[in-house]
């Protein structure tokens, strides 16, 4: 299991924070304010995406496939598949692994990463 230090996870509580405004319409205080139009959603991975080696030049990238909500609530495949970029030089994100995941102006980053692949993914 991966043990993170209490400053990476302050650090991305604050993107959290950050893209939870983002998406409220609230000017946020990292940087000025772009057209870019944030939206989250639920995804899981389709292959291993390894950490990056550097997160500004050098990103990993890997297939995942949305999900949504079935009448019951639960989560089902899509059949829509797409290209997660992944910019974290500390994370590496498992195949299975349930994602929520950020369209940052048509880049796909994973935001929300579960600590470890699911044991029954949805079929």
């Amino acid at each position: 299991m991966t043990q993170f230090t209490r400053e990476y996870l302050d650090q991305i509580r604050i993107v959290v924070k950050q893209v939870l405004r983002e998406t409220r319409g609230q000017r946020g205080t990292i940087g000025p304010r772009t057209s870019a139009t944030l939206s989250m959603h639920w995804a899981i991975m389709n292959e291993t995406v390894g950490t990056a080696t550097n997160g500004a030049t050098s990103p990993t990238t890997g297939e995942f496939e949305f999900l949504e909500r079935n009448a019951d609530g639960d989560l089902e495949r899509t059949g829509i598949t797409e290209t997660s970029t992944n910019r974290w030089e500390g994370i590496e994100v498992e195949k299975d692994t349930l994602v929520l995941m950020v369209d940052h102006g048509g880049e796909y980053v994973p935001l929300g990463i579960d600590c470890s692949a699911m044991t029954s993914p949805p079929s």
